[in-house]
């Protein structure tokens, strides 16, 4: 079961990016955001969108670092969303640490 302390995230704050099916945004936009556990039983961390068309979980698919710190965070829609709205199945979400 998903938890219910998830942080929600307005698609608002994201810019849509159609050449490379992207939400983008920086970190410093999201206020005092950050990705907790999604299910309790297992260690997978994302977050909710809220978007026009209801709301969908994202878990942290992968945290792309340079030599010296982390560059970006990139998240995609958990499968029981997927299921529902095929559209989020090639979807990234990007949080650049700026």
């Amino acid at each position: 079961m998903i938890q219910q302390t998830l942080d929600h995230i307005a698609i608002s704050k994201f810019t849509y990016v159609g050449s490379t099916n992207s939400l983008v945004t920086e970190i410093s936009d999201l206020g005092n955001f950050k990705p907790g556990q999604i299910y309790d039983d297992a260690c997978d961390e994302g977050f909710i969108i809220d978007g026009n068309y209801g709301s969908f979980v994202v878990y942290l698919s992968e945290t792309v670092r340079n030599e010296t710190e982390i560059v970006s965070w990139k998240f995609k829609a958990i499968n029981e969303f997927v299921k529902f709205r095929p559209e989020l199945k090639d979807l990234t979400i990007i949080i650049f640490n700026d």
